[in-house]
């Protein structure tokens, strides 16, 4: 039996057994070495002889697809012949095929015998629907929904990730909309699965009932609360502490107000407003990689001033790398934490070595030194 990787037309290279040469020059096809069948053979008699000659894939359409290509493709009578009476090799007599004949056949016999494999349910995938339908069902206002339902999604994906659901699982929950099949599907969890989802669906709801408390307040979940919650000073203990105490209280005031500046710009929502005012971190933010690039604790271009004038370049270079385009912005979120957490504890040879390091790919990336 043959793999398509072994297709001596495909391949251009001699099959494994000792193969004459390609054909499309010879007088006539390979001569055949068994009596032919009464009647003129037809194409309908030359899927069983090759569908054995190839593994992979069901038997039955690879049978079917070699009749197909033969009545489509309008293979020579000759060809027909030779592969229906030649034994035990009728692959060879397709040496005699043209070249398009060969090119549509090789994609064909690929396609059935290594068809492309099914696309793996991702955790991302099991709460595209019905979120709200997984017990304990959870009951909002229409304006609410969306926002509710994120909370549970993020929930569930990170307990997918978390606790390794498999593939059974995580394919039968895809798109369900119906709280019995949501609870049967759920029901193929293991018992440590299935209460760390529980747990996950909990802390999810609870951080709901605080939003919507909170939203009867709405003094409590003005821009400038939003960005004292989340940029608390809590929060940004350990957080860029190599700068002076003073160069630190700057940098707190510039990040809250760059967060009140966006949040009254972009006109965030009270649902998304009360969220960070709760706590609820990085899903309040659309997940963590947002989070992170946007709303982490090095997002502000921040330079001090040090006395040291390598390390005060070394200032400059971070400001001026945040606009620069030929960087990414977490590769910048990367060097300005670098900078925050070390810039008070540089001497100015090792300022000058971290300069010398990357101000050429600066300057290679066409931006200002």
């Amino acid at each position: 039996m043959r793999t398509a990787s072994m297709i001596l037309i495909v391949a251009g290279c001699a099959s494994p057994r000792t193969a004459p040469p390609a054909l499309h020059n010879v007088a006539s096809p390979p001569a055949a070495v068994a009596a032919a069948p009464s009647g003129p053979p037809s194409c309908a008699d030359t899927g069983k002889p090759l569908r054995d000659i190839w593994e992979g894939g069901d038997p039955s359409a690879r049978q079917a697809m070699f009749v197909t290509a033969c009545t489509e493709d309008r293979w020579s009578e000759s060809v027909i012949a030779c592969v229906v009476t030649r034994r035990p090799d009728p692959d060879l007599c397709l040496e005699w095929l043209g070249e398009e004949q060969t090119r549509r056949f090789s994609a064909r016999l690929l396609a059935v015998t290594e068809p492309p494999t099914p696309p793996e349910t991702l955790c991302e995938d099991v709460s595209a629907t019905g979120t709200l339908l997984w017990a304990p069902v959870l009951t909002v206002a229409d304006d609410d929904e969306g926002f509710a339902s994120e909370l549970r999604d993020d929930a569930i994906t990170r307990s997918c990730h978390r606790e390794a659901w498999g593939p059974e699982v995580r394919d039968c929950l895809v798109s369900r909309d119906d709280a019995a099949a949501i609870a049967a599907c759920r029901g193929k969890l293991d018992a440590t699965q299935a209460q760390a989802l529980a747990v996950a669906l909990a802390d999810a709801d609870t951080l709901w009932s605080a939003i919507a408390k909170l939203k009867q307040r709405p003094e409590r979940i003005a821009c400038p609360q939003v960005a004292l919650a989340h940029y608390s000073d809590a929060a940004w203990r350990g957080k860029a502490d190599a700068l002076s105490p003073g160069d630190h209280k700057r940098l707190v005031a510039r990040s809250r107000a760059d967060l009140i500046d966006t949040c009254d710009r972009q006109r965030w929502s009270a649902n998304h407003r009360a969220c960070v005012v709760a706590g609820g971190g990085a899903v309040c933010f659309g997940g963590s990689e947002l989070y992170e690039l946007y709303w982490g604790f090095y997002n502000v271009p921040f330079a001090v001033r040090t006395g040291i004038p390598a390390c005060d370049r070394y200032g400059e270079l971070i400001t001026n790398l945040w606009t620069c385009p030929g960087f990414e912005r977490d590769e910048r979120q990367k060097l300005l934490e670098s900078y925050h957490t070390t810039i008070g504890k540089l001497t100015a040879a090792e300022c000058q070595k971290v300069v010398d390091g990357f101000a050429p790919d600066i300057k290679a990336s066409g931006c200002r030194l």
